[in-house]
């Protein structure tokens, strides 16, 4: 199973994905707006892994819908994995974090509702 671990940005994103061994097959910047492209391409059941933002739980469906496993990580949550650790926080260094402790552990997930409920919800 590839571990795809996804630092969005609004109009890029900083992508690294690893292997269950927690080698890193792929790092690579992509446009955000092209996210369902770019995960169409990876092998089905991945865990796709992205920090709680406004765009993340369309990348959620996206995941979902593409037969991955998508896992949106609590914000709280995320200075224990070491992201942002010492004060230094890139798009490449938290993105390699993530995709690390999702190798090391199975990260936890907030739940992620269904886009109709978040449409009525708005």
């Amino acid at each position: 199973m590839e571990h795809v671990a996804i630092d969005l940005g609004r109009r890029e994103s900083q992508i690294c994905v690893r292997d269950e061994t927690g080698e890193i097959l792929e790092e690579i910047r992509y446009a955000t707006s092209e996210l369902r492209s770019y995960l169409s391409r990876r092998p089905t059941g991945s865990r796709v892994l992205v920090e709680t933002s406004a765009e993340a739980f369309t990348v959620a469906d996206w995941a979902a819908e593409l037969g991955h496993e998508p896992t949106v990580v609590p914000s709280i949550l995320v200075p224990a994995l070491g992201i942002g650790e010492r004060g230094l926080k890139n798009d490449v260094r938290d993105a390699r974090k993530l995709s690390e402790m999702d190798c090391r552990m199975a990260v936890p997930s907030v739940h992620i509702p269904s886009a109709e409920r978040r449409a009525h919800q708005a």
